[in-house]
């Protein structure tokens, strides 16, 4: 009987937890087929099981696919829907649907694309929906076949099934997670077989112990440069390039910023994948006239643009760090494009779309960032400067405010965003009022600064509540985050990353300073945390140190991090209380 109750109660929780989520993948399978005559299918069958109603009114209710019919057609094979009580429903032909995808809309070169929108009949809690369909390339637009497969989706899958079949002499390259792998090979054919089972919805994948978890990629065997290269239609340089092209520096740092900040402002992006975007670019001068662009087409731009006032600009490619190999990346793996443009320190690396908080060279440790050389070598790009902070702050109690003086140093992450960020208020928390602000440009990530500025504080009769101010970037980010209690953890900013504070508290005032944060001290071989007060005669002194030396928090030390954080965010982590003479 024990063991009886045990299979059961076992049985029960399985359940409870497939119960949890709104739907289950009973069947995932995905097949790529190169045809002898170089065109190439795509099949695509799922079985999912509905269990909510938010499952079939908000989230699959709907299939979409979409393809570009200059060299595609799409067949649905089968779509049905089985319902709880074992009535099947086929989809009528109504079910079948054309739009243009919402990214192509006023997108000029890529309005037509289409997307096909199929609208799944019959559903209710517990119907089971089987879905196959086909897309088939005439051909392959980069001339061999690439991508990547996620392995991630937002609902559980019971069985994840990858296969790709190609010729004989074909040579086919696989990275990332592989699950159980199946090779056959039958006569003029190979078949590469993928599986993967019980994948949990949404799981977070960490890079502990550098694994690919979250994707298997796959290439034909294009080098990743080579690639790039064809993806700029080999415009390494310009044809006039000479000795004359060179860095920023600060004299011309004003423009090149300005040239950016009109292009991500004044010009529209088109968020095409670049599965179907049209390469190599075919013309700079029509992105121009059309006043809008994709990523890659506004990046070029930007280049040339630079590269007319003699910069030596350049493009970088973003990859997530588990999908950057050499021999097998591609396209499909890369998540960003910059203009990078070199300095007297560490490299700039201008975004097309937006105006970061940072140089996005200092916030990268999850990513590899390439670019190619004038040779077309691929370059990786690396920080020289650390994501360092030391500043001097001496607070000053008021009746109606508090005044705080500080002066120190900021590099990297700290420094800002040359030309943009630079203002107080982006740069300190609890500022009311500047009083006055100096800053030197050091380079491009490194700043000195001093200054004055209004503090709030809060008061309760005669008591007095003051926050120690530190720098918007930085923990602040881990303190307002809510950090997830999922084990191991990949801490999400820049790296490596230190951070001190001193505070000076003068003791002959009208108000008696009486609380302090608490002391605390916390190191280990992947962070530092120290709060420290030392009361003196005159003054008192308050030390807040953060050191975070590794991305990847282990699970045994990250509860401690954690805490720490947490700590760190309460008003008695960062918060002074003076008792005040009543006059």
């Amino acid at each position: 009987m024990k063991y009886i109750f045990l299979i059961i109660s076992a049985f029960i929780f399985v359940n409870a937890q497939a119960q949890q989520s709104d739907a289950t993948y009973l069947k995932i399978h995905k097949t790529y087929v190169i045809n002898e005559d170089g065109s190439y299918d795509y099949t695509y069958t799922h079985q999912l099981k509905y269990h909510s109603y938010i499952s079939f009114h908000r989230k699959y209710g709907e299939t979409f696919v979409i393809y570009d019919p200059d060299y595609q057609s799409v067949k649905v094979q089968e779509c049905k829907t089985t319902m709880r009580d074992g009535k099947v429903v086929k989809a009528p032909d109504n079910a079948f649907n054309e739009v243009l995808p919402r990214y192509a809309e006023h997108s000029g070169a890529y309005n037509h694309l289409r997307e096909l929108v199929i609208t799944h009949t019959g559903l209710e809690q517990e119907a089971l929906v089987d879905l196959t369909y086909t897309i088939h390339s005439d051909t392959m637009p980069a001339g061999f076949l690439s991508g990547k497969e996620s392995l991630v989706y937002s609902s559980p899958v019971k069985e994840l099934k990858l296969t790709f079949k190609v010729p004989a002499n074909v040579e086919l390259s696989f990275e990332g997670n592989k699950g159980q792998k199946v090779f056959n090979e039958n006569g003029d054919q190979k078949v590469y077989t993928f599986i993967y089972n019980e994948l949990p919805a949404n799981i977070k994948f960490t890079r502990a112990g550098g694994e690919a978890a979250s994707v298997l990629y796959f290439n034909q065997g294009k080098k990743l440069e080579t690639q790039l290269i064809s993806l700029m239609n080999s415009e390494l340089k310009p044809d006039n390039y000479d000795k004359t092209f060179g860095p920023v520096v600060k004299e011309n740092m004003d423009e090149v910023m300005r040239i950016q900040r009109k292009m991500v402002k004044e010009m529209r992006t088109i968020h095409v994948p670049l599965t179907f975007q049209k390469l190599p670019v075919p013309s700079i001068k029509a992105i121009q006239l059309n006043n809008s662009g994709t990523v890659i087409e506004k990046a070029l731009l930007l280049r040339k643009k630079l590269w007319d006032i003699k910069i030596d600009a350049n493009l970088a490619f973003e990859f997530p760090v588990e999908q950057f190999n050499e021999k097998v990346s591609n396209l499909e793996n890369v998540t960003n494009v910059y203009v990078v443009v070199p300095t007297t320190s560490d490299p700039i690396l201008l975004p097309v779309d937006d105006i970061p908080a940072a140089n996005p060279l200092f916030t990268n440790y999850d990513k590899v960032i390439v670019a190619l050389s004038p040779d077309g070598e691929l370059q990786k790009l690396v920080p020289q400067n650390m994501n360092y902070a030391k500043l001097d702050m001496f607070i000053k109690v008021g009746k109606d405010y508090s005044e705080v003086s500080y002066q120190g140093i900021a590099n990297g992450i700290f420094a800002g965003w040359p030309g943009a960020n630079f203002e107080t208020p982006r740069r300190m928390t609890n500022y009311t009022k500047e009083i006055e602000d100096d800053i030197v440009i050091e380079s491009s990530a490194s700043i000195k600064m001093n200054g004055r500025f209004e503090s709030e504080h809060n008061q309760y009769d005669n008591l007095l509540e003051v926050k120690l101010p530190i720098l918007n970037a930085g923990f602040n980010q881990f303190i307002h985050d809510q950090l997830p209690k999922g084990q191991p953890y990949v801490v999400e900013y820049g790296f490596p990353l230190e951070e001190t504070y001193v505070y000076s508290v003068d003791n002959n005032n009208d108000c008696e300073l009486i609380r302090t944060p608490d002391d605390f001290n916390v190191k280990n071989d992947f962070f530092e945390i120290v709060i420290r007060t030392e009361k003196g005669e005159k003054e008192t002194i308050i030390t807040q140190s953060v050191k975070i030396k590794s991305p990847v928090i282990p699970a045994e030390h990250y509860k401690q991090l954690r805490e720490s954080m947490i700590n760190l965010g309460k008003n008695t982590g960062r918060t002074l209380l003076f008792r005040c003479n009543e006059k």
